[in-house]
């Protein structure tokens, strides 16, 4: 199994990338938070240059930087998990480690990242993996990623051992932190590799809650790997069936119905389903009905942002809330309210 480098830099290297080409991303216009863990695979010509490739460094294990940003720029710094992690163990934080969809660079997966730890005051450890290439071609680009999602298991498998060695050894003013997995898109794919291809399972659940959202995964038989899962407490599984780029997915590629847009059975019994249809629906432009836990629905529904901050802080939403769910009369759990 792949560990990730556990050695002290012996110099200092810090790249700084001005931020004018993510201005248009970026959810705020100053981060109260703006420092975050960026764990990465990404392959590098050299530790100096800092500059990341749309290609898996299959030799190397996964990296740790500390990235910042300030004056419209960000600075890019060298770290380890557990350096980061003890600088920033602060009571009463919670800790969200965020796995990125298609179509993301290094710093998309950043901003992505602060976005997400500012809006919901969580500590947020993004793992950004190589899913964009430079020509911008859209169906070329998806086949790229999943061939990177392919070699790249056991990076995964890597950062889930790195957040077990978190919760049990590096969170000395902080032990009761909670942790949850939100994987969005396209990265869920590394889910069922997670349980079919190594079989790396944790028995003491790393994870309070696993958040499998608008998942770009097969939704036929989806239950045979969700219920092999056992990192986590509990997982909810949110899903639109209007959801614009997943129907195109569907369009374009070689994939059936995805678990993000339309469930199909059997369903899995360790989960719960939350159905956004009724609440998002269809949006242009796209994003607007993919990416729903950041951004105008946040702002514009209380219940979206609740129900998002319950997740990231290890709780469970109460379904009871009638406000909020309304029971499904299918097998598909619940439907959100907006």
């Amino acid at each position: 199994m792949m560990k990730i480098y556990s050695f002290v830099l012996c110099f200092f290297v810090v790249t700084v990338v001005g931020g004018q080409e993510l201005e248009s991303l970026l959810g705020f216009e100053h981060y109260n938070n703006p420092e975050i863990l960026v764990v990465t695979n990404r392959l590098q010509t050299n530790s100096d240059s800092l500059v990341f490739y749309n290609q898996v460094d299959i030799s190397n294990a996964i990296r740790a930087f500390m990235v910042t940003y300030s004056d419209s720029a960000f600075a890019i710094v060298p770290s380890t998990i557990k350096g980061y992690i003890k600088a920033h163990d602060y009571p009463g934080a919670d800790y969200v480690v965020f796995v990125h969809g298609d179509g993301k660079t290094f710093l998309h997966a950043a901003v992505r990242g602060l976005d997400i730890q500012n809006t919901y005051g969580v500590q947020v450890i993004v793992f950004a993996w190589p899913s964009r290439r430079d020509d911008g071609a859209v169906i070329s680009n998806f086949t790229s990623s999943l061939d990177n999602l392919k070699v790249s298991s056991g990076h995964f498998d890597a950062l889930i051992d790195s957040v077990d060695q978190i919760r049990s050894s590096y969170l000395e003013n902080n032990s009761s932190a909670a942790f949850t997995l939100f994987l969005h898109s396209l990265g869920n794919e590394y889910l069922p590799q997670f349980v079919e291809g190594t079989g790396y399972l944790k028995s003491h659940q790393p994870f309070d809650n696993l958040v499998i959202n608008a998942a770009a995964v097969n939704s036929k038989d989806h239950a045979a790997w969700v219920e092999k899962l056992n990192i986590q407490k509990q997982i909810y599984i949110n899903s639109n069936a209007k959801d614009v780029n997943l129907n195109g997915l569907r369009i374009i590629s070689a994939y059936g119905y995805l678990v993000g847009e339309l469930l199909l059975e059997p369903v899995a019994e360790n989960a719960v389903y939350v159905n956004f249809t009724d609440a998002i629906g269809f949006k242009l432009p796209p994003g607007r009905s993919h990416t729903y836990y950041i951004g105008e629905h946040v702002s514009e529904s209380p219940n979206v942002r609740n129900y998002y901050y319950e997740l990231f802080h290890g709780r469970q939403p109460n379904l009871n809330n009638k406000c909020m769910f309304k029971k499904r009369g299918d097998a598909f759990g619940w439907d959100f309210i907006y």
